[in-house]
């Protein structure tokens, strides 16, 4: 069953879409065929920035998600799956993406629980009064290695 056909947060109007469309599943298809998203915004007409962050979306949002046609992408750009096998290349490629991003959440929360916080926050000696740390956290032009070099380092 398809989902709503005209998602709300649609970057693109419909007449876009069905542009984008055609030209993706016309001279898209197959990995050998993939077409960069900077050539898709400028023959679709969207008018994108350096990334393309408005087609990106339109593609994920309103073909993969909203017309479920199975647009995946790789290094050479976007292009519609020629077989099942194309889409299952996708599928291992976002889930090594994943674990990926998880291996990195683990090694985050890791060094936060081995970091000394306050060892590496100037502001947290005991040299600087606990109001001057207030001012150095009002003032964003003031620093904590500014009072200390004006001060010598002393309270």
């Amino acid at each position: 069953m398809m989902t709503n056909p005209w998602p709300d947060d649609l970057p693109v109007d419909e007449a876009t879409l069905d542009e984008l469309e055609r030209l993706l599943t016309t001279e898209a298809i197959g990995e050998g065929n993939a077409m960069p998203s900077g050539e898709i915004a400028d023959r679709v007409g969207i008018d994108d920035g350096a990334t393309n962050p408005t087609t990106r979306k339109a593609i994920k949002e309103g073909l993969l998600k909203a017309r479920q046609i199975p647009v995946v992408s790789s290094n050479n750009g976007y292009y519609v799956a020629a077989t099942p096998g194309d889409v299952a290349a996708e599928i291992q490629s976002q889930e090594g993406r994943i674990a990926g991003i998880e291996d990195r959440i683990r090694a985050l929360e890791t060094a936060m629980d081995a970091w000394d916080f306050e060892a590496a926050d100037p502001t947290a000696s005991a040299t600087i009064p606990p109001h001057v740390k207030q001012r150095i956290d009002d003032d964003p032009l003031l620093t904590a290695d500014d009072w200390l070099e004006h001060h010598g380092g002393e309270a």
